[in-house]
């Protein structure tokens, strides 16, 4: 019978770097520190639209006022890199200071942080 891979040193030592990389990623993804709860920010886009993202640090989710005053709720998703969330065909990306928000694979609202607080 052949030797399975996953019983290899090599195999283990993967395994255990791939979740220590979604724990720190997850760990990462989370906007505020552990101590908030919650946290706001408004982001302007390059037109000057605005687009507000309230963070739920509890539920892990996030609330975006979108600049058509439509309002939308995504939960926590995986992320090789910043925070990203998803509901559905819906994804908001933060990374650095940029959001982007898309609906159906089209890019519907891209801007920059303008100001990040915490909330009650």
């Amino acid at each position: 019978m052949p030797k399975s891979p996953f019983n290899t040193d090599s195999a283990v030592i993967q395994m255990k770097s791939a979740c220590l990389i979604l724990i720190a990623t997850l760990s990462m993804a989370m906007p505020a520190s552990a101590n908030e709860d919650y946290l706001a920010g408004v982001y302007l886009s390059e037109s000057g639209e605005k687009m507000t993202a309230s963070f739920n640090n509890q539920e892990h989710t996030v609330s975006l006022l979108l600049p058509n005053q439509k309002t939308v709720t995504l939960h926590l998703a995986i992320s090789g890199s910043g925070a990203r969330y998803t509901k559905g065909d819906s994804e908001f990306w933060e990374h650095h200071g940029q959001a982007t928000y898309s609906e159906n694979g089209k890019i519907i609202f891209v801007g920059k942080v303008l100001a990040p607080s915490t909330h009650p």
